[in-house]
This record gives C-alpha cells, structure tokens and sequence, in this order.
C-alpha cells in the first residue's frame, strides 16, 4: 500500500454506504491510495497539463495552472484539490476536493475561501466537488454510484421481454454514428441534459468491444439499443463498470433497458464481479433501470456554489 496517501484513502472510504457488500476495508484503502497516486502522477505529468492547456484554450491560462495541489493546512490536515471541466465543458469549471479529514460544506467553502481561491480564480470555477454516502439536500447532486454483486442480479428472475431480446456484437463501426445520432436526438429532447448526459468517445467504445463488453440489442430481430462495460474494479474487487446503456427513442418508455441490463449481465458475468456504474441524478430513467435491477445508491457527488 501507498501509506503516503492512507489518511486520504480511510476519508475516501467513508463516503462509500457499502453496508451488506462484505469488501475487505484493507483492500478498499490499498485501491483508493493506488487511484489517489496514479491521478495525481497523471495529472502533473507535463505532457497530461500540456494537453489540458490545449484542450480548453482559456485566455490567461498556462499549463501549470492545471496543476494537482496537494495544500497543508494545520493539524496535519491537508487537501488535494485540482480544476476539472464537467463534461468536459469549457465553460462549466469546478475545483475537486479530496480531504484527510472529515469536513463539511460549509467548512470546505471556508477553506476555498481563504486558502485555495488563489490556484484557481482564474478558472472563475463555478463549484467546489466532493463526496457524501448519503444524499445532502444543501447540494446539487449530479452523479450516484450505483452498485450490486452481480450473483444478486443473475439470480433475479429473468423479465418477460428477454427471450425476445438478442445481445450480438456489431458488425462494423457503422453502429457507431447510429448511436451518436441517437444521442443527439436525446439532446433535443432534453437540452437541459446535453452537458450531463454525454455520449462515450469511439476509443472508449472500442476498449468495450475489445473486451468482450459491447453489445447490440436486438428486439423481435430489430436493432434498438446499444450497451456497453468496462473490465473495472470496484474498490479492489472484479467489477463490470457500465458506461452506456443506450435505447433508441422509438423504444424509450417501454422497460426494456433493464431487461437488456439483466441479460448483459447474466449472460457476460461469473457472478463474483461487483456491477456498479455513475448516474446522473437527474437521469431519472437510467437512474430507474439500475435500481430495478437490484442496484444501490451508495454514495453522492455533490457540487456546492461558489458564486
């Protein structure tokens, strides 16, 4: 384990809710100290810094500016804290937050303040990110994770619509403007989700497929929805991360995305994995799918204002 970053890793943890998930407590701290090591040695790489620096193109801004700080406070209390794009949108910037101690809104808006706006003012960033276990009602909440053993959901007994339903693998790259069409659809429909609700990179979809973990699904032999998963641990334990599960318009509303969620899984799955994945709160019929397929909400991104 990385002890240098285990204060950061147990105030990680404890905004997990994983009651009934039975993970070893040594396992989860020594993941999150290797994910806090790694960010932080990706994100302060020059090359990393240079290309966020290109990427975004904000007057006044030069790549140390997108710097990962690490900043002591007293008592030993220290924050690692760097800006981030939602969505990777130019002009929705954030501050990340992560602690070695336990905090709460309002003192993290103090500390902002009086000793973190000066990294940062530049970005004019428009919230402050950190976590909860369970959901604060003083915060917009943008993602849940969402997360179950997948022995649980192949054990559930199979929805009705799933004998009509076939999981196949595409046949060339075509699905792929099939899909980015489909989303901007979606976007039209509901333009408040367009910097939230964001279609999946060609790369990203391709490390799926590579994977084993992309799949067409076809109702009655037509093509209506696309799903798609990453080979990703949960807190050191296998996991399947989902990063898309996509229904053509024509057939939204009549519940087949959970039953093309429970086949995926059954049928891709040795049962020890941990399914999880991040919804968007205000993603109501994704939100819907996973929790009726057995899936918990265990912990909150929050965003506090900072204007």
């Amino acid at each position: 384990m990385n002890e240098k970053y285990l204060d950061f890793a147990k105030i990680t943890l404890s905004t997990y809710n994983l009651d009934g998930f039975d993970i070893d407590e040594q396992t989860a701290l020594n993941s999150i100290c290797n994910d806090i090591n790694e960010t932080l040695l990706d994100l302060n790489n020059e090359k990393t810094k240079l290309a966020r620096f290109n990427r975004f193109k904000i007057p006044q801004i030069n790549p140390e500016d997108y710097t990962e700080h690490i900043i002591s406070l007293d008592n030993d209390r220290k924050i690692i804290c760097g800006i981030r794009h939602e969505g990777g949108n130019v002009k929705m910037p954030f501050v990340n937050i992560e602690t070695n101690f336990k905090s709460s809104k309002k003192e993290l808006l103090l500390i902002y303040k009086k000793q973190l706006e000066k990294y940062f003012k530049k970005f004019a960033p428009i919230h402050l990110r950190y976590y909860t276990k369970n959901k604060s009602l003083e915060n917009t909440i943008s993602n849940g994770y969402l997360i179950q053993k997948a022995s649980i959901i192949k054990n559930k007994e199979p929805y009705p619509e799933e004998k009509l339903i076939e999981l196949v693998n595409p046949n060339d790259d075509s699905y792929y403007d099939w899909y980015i069409k489909g989303y901007q659809t979606f976007h039209e429909n509901f333009p408040e989700l367009k910097t939230s609700v964001t279609s999946e990179s060609k790369k990203s979809m391709d490390n799926c497929l590579k994977d084993g973990l992309l799949k067409i699904a076809k109702y009655k032999g037509e093509r209506i929805g696309l799903i798609a998963a990453d080979k990703d641990s949960f807190l050191g334990v296998p996991g399947i991360y989902f990063i898309e599960i996509f229904i053509d318009q024509k057939w939204k509303g009549k519940g087949l995305a959970k039953s093309i969620q429970r086949k995926f899984i059954d049928s891709l799955s040795n049962g020890n994995e941990i399914i999880w994945g991040t919804i968007d709160y205000q993603n109501k019929p994704s939100y819907k799918t996973a929790l009726s397929n057995n899936r918990i909400p265990i912990r909150f991104e929050n965003f506090a204002s900072l204007i």
